[in-house]
């Protein structure tokens, strides 16, 4: 076996999308041990009742992570900034935008969450493959590439988040005689 094929082999993949939460998007880990899940929009048929002026949605935003590395298992290109009390982690995910609002990020609003309540922000450590570049998404637009991050040795960690701006929800008020 050759080692691009054991690094392959040795990925946990995870193939889960995000739900939208006050807190932003996030996707938990699987075998972590959560303190609380990520809120689940709720899902309405209902129509804009008589008495009602306006209604508007939130944003269409999908975060998906499609692999987790923990321990990292490429090559780090930046060494020197990794210390013996951590480990590296990779995280590959896509960010979708499909609201007519621009959705601007950049690699520092991805966290992971500890058990611990604690936040890793992408750090100044990258691997061979494909980095995730922020960027403003139009309706329509993805952005996908690896995320790195440094974190103490033992670190439990919980959740891959991605801290989406607030949106800024108008319904326009009626018009006075």
């Amino acid at each position: 076996m050759n080692d691009e094929a054991v690094i392959k082999s040795r990925r946990k993949v995870i193939g889960g999308v995000a739900a939208l939460s006050a807190a932003g998007l996030a996707m938990s880990i699987p075998g972590a041990s959560t303190r609380a899940q990520s809120a689940t929009p709720p899902t309405s048929t209902e129509t804009v009742g008589e008495n009602a002026v306006g209604r508007v949605r939130a944003p269409t935003w999908t975060f998906i992570v499609y692999n987790y590395q923990d321990p990292y298992q490429g090559d780090v290109q930046t060494s020197d900034v990794v210390s013996s009390t951590m480990r590296v982690i990779a995280v590959e995910v896509e960010i979708a935008n499909d609201s007519p609002n621009a959705l601007p990020f950049y690699t520092g609003n991805i966290h992971l969450r500890a058990n611990d309540g604690f936040d890793y922000f992408g750090s100044p450590i990258y691997g061979a493959e494909p980095r995730l570049s922020g960027r403003t998404l139009s309706r329509g637009d993805t952005a996908r590439g690896w995320v790195w991050f440094g974190v103490p040795g033992g670190a439990t960690l919980d959740q891959v988040i991605l801290v989406a701006p607030a949106p800024e929800l108008n319904v326009p008020v009626p018009k006075q005689p």
